[in-house]
């Protein structure tokens, strides 16, 4: 049992102080090129204006847009809420930033000028979890608005008008909080221009929801659910490469799951069912498959990447499920992952942590494959290191005092 002084170390365990003593020498790595903006990270998502830009939500109740290579965090900063936020969404085209929050509100900022737009009304009665856009897919019916869909606490998921904050619907199937929302790639067959939307939550069912494009006409769902896990499900992720239908999910299980939705369309009485697991040895927070353009059929594209509570981001490879690299560098767990495309048509992966940091990790084969050789050498050094202090003999009180008088004697 570890003993100190130092007040401020009062009533931990040893092992939390040994855990907190490993992140503060963690902290100084600069794998990933990190970018400190000062709060724990809760989402991020990419800005798909620019391939150096992503937008974060913190727990100091700021949205932030970061520039990945100058690092520059100060310029976009989008103020309003009382609590931490949450999530984030951007509308289409990518000129309003919606942003959920531990205050229970949504607000709408102008991306540019950062000016408010809108303050949702005070809806849900729990926090806000996760928010999830939908463009208009009537382009015959230019008044037809585009939806945004929130997930809360509170089991709740509604429906709003992102241009009048007017709320339109209520869905009511989850028995505990929503977590993750998604859209599937492919319309409905029964209305071409309505939304296929899975939800998921701090339970094991995943409710799949046929939304009207206009939000308020009758909604069908949910479906039987799917129970791919054992318990939460913190994230969602739809493959928008062709054939468009697998859907990814993360758990708290320590699992991801690959659901091949489409397999069973055949047979309406079948639910989907997973094809493969990814495992992991902690609760995993995100999953995204790399090559986000449906025209990318490069090996670039073959990527499943990770977000895990171990403090790492693991790449899969997406045809044999076999994981490929750990990228390690956060000193705390990976809250979010997203993708962006950098120069020559490559891909690199941009986490945000709890530790407070932005990493950017290259996905081009070499560049994995440098990467692989590059942690190889860390280990080794650190396994000399550790070989260096542990080698020599240590002696007893005794035996070290037996040996000075030995050594006296010899005088």
């Amino acid at each position: 049992m570890s003993v100190t002084s130092d007040k401020d170390k009062f009533f931990q365990t040893s092992d939390s102080l040994e855990k907190a003593t490993r992140r503060a020498a963690k902290s100084k790595n600069t794998l990933g090129d990190p970018i400190h903006v000062g709060a724990k990270i809760l989402d991020i998502i990419s800005d798909p204006t620019s391939p150096d830009r992503v937008f974060i939500a913190q727990s100091d109740a700021l949205a932030r847009r970061v520039q990945l290579s100058s690092g520059d965090k100060g310029n976009h900063v989008y103020r309003g809420h009382t609590a931490p936020v949450t999530s984030l969404a951007l509308s289409d085209p990518p000129t309003t930033l919606f942003t959920g929050s531990w205050d229970k509100s949504i607000l709408a900022f102008d991306v540019n000028t950062r000016t408010l737009l809108l303050r949702f009304p005070p809806t849900h009665a729990d926090f806000i979890k996760t928010l999830l856009y939908l463009p208009s897919r009537s382009p015959t019916s230019p008044s037809t608005p585009s939806l945004l869909l929130s997930g809360s606490s509170d089991t709740k998921i509604i429906i709003w008008n992102p241009e009048t904050a007017t709320k339109l619907h209520v869905l009511a199937a989850h028995t505990r909080g929503v977590l993750s929302l998604v859209l599937d790639p492919i319309p409905p067959p029964s209305d071409p221009t309505g939304f296929t939307v899975f939800s998921s939550g701090s339970e094991r069912a995943i409710y799949q929801w046929t939304i009207p494009s206009s939000g308020t006409a009758a909604i069908q769902g949910p479906l039987p659910p799917l129970t791919p896990h054992e318990t939460s499900v913190y994230k969602l992720r739809f493959s928008l490469r062709p054939p468009y239908g697998d859907l990814y999910t993360a758990s708290a299980d320590n699992t991801v799951q690959r659901i091949a939705i489409r397999a069973s369309q055949d047979n309406e009485d079948a639910l989907p069912t997973s094809q493969d697991s990814f495992p992991h040895p902690d609760f995993v927070n995100d999953v995204l498959v790399t090559g986000f353009n449906p025209s990318d059929e490069d090996d670039e594209g073959r990527w499943i990447v990770t977000a895990c509570r171990d403090e790492n981001v693991r790449v899969w490879d997406r045809a044999t499920a076999n994981l490929t690299h750990v990228f390690e560098g956060h000193f705390d767990e990976v809250s979010g992952v997203c993708v962006v495309e950098v120069e020559k048509g490559g891909w690199a992966v941009v986490s945000g942590s709890i530790d407070g940091t932005v990493r950017r990790w290259r996905l081009k084969p070499e560049e994995i494959k440098a990467a692989v050789e590059e942690a190889r050498r860390r280990k080794e050094g650190r396994e000399g290191e550790e070989e260096k202090v542990t080698s020599g003999v240590e002696l007893t009180e005794d035996e070290e005092r037996e040996l000075e008088e030995l050594m006296r004697d010899d005088e």
